[in-house]
């Protein structure tokens, strides 16, 4: 082969390599930003403390939210919680049905309460269609343990 024509495919595997590494990054951008935006909506509603974990992550039309549980809170406490994070996450995006409220001891910990909020809750709510006590009512707080795959 010519150097010439070495040089042209040298440039060309790199331009290819270049187009790949582009798509790949707008796949990535594509799959992180939502939760991230997630993430934000649930800190901007103040309802977790600043300075505990937050996890949020989002398959088809349910988020996660994932935190600490602060000991000091009743599971009437957590119920108004999971709604409110519920209602900043479904405001934020507005194909979100599901929020699935979990809190743990530690974050790698398999175990967890999780309380699991409907968008038929939070707009009932909202045009007064049920009461506080109602909507908490419905709502229950509940052991679970993680799949390994999560």
């Amino acid at each position: 082969m010519h150097v010439k024509t070495l040089r042209h495919t040298a440039a060309a595997a790199l331009l290819l390599a270049a187009a790949v590494l582009s798509q790949a990054q707008t796949i990535v951008r594509a799959a992180v930003t939502p939760d991230a935006e997630l993430l934000n909506a649930v800190r901007k509603c103040k309802v977790i403390s600043a300075d505990y974990p937050l996890r949020v992550s989002k398959s088809g039309t349910e988020v996660y939210v994932t935190t600490l549980i602060d000991p000091k809170t009743t599971d009437k406490d957590r119920k108004i919680d999971a709604v409110m994070v519920a209602k900043a996450v479904m405001d934020a995006d507005k194909s979100v049905l599901i929020s699935h409220f979990r809190l743990k001891r530690r974050m790698a910990d398999r175990e967890f309460e999780a309380v699991v909020v409907k968008q038929s809750d939070v707009k009932a709510y909202g045009t007064r269609a049920i009461d506080v006590n109602s909507l908490l009512g419905q709502l229950k707080v509940v052991q679970r343990t993680m799949s390994r795959k999560q």
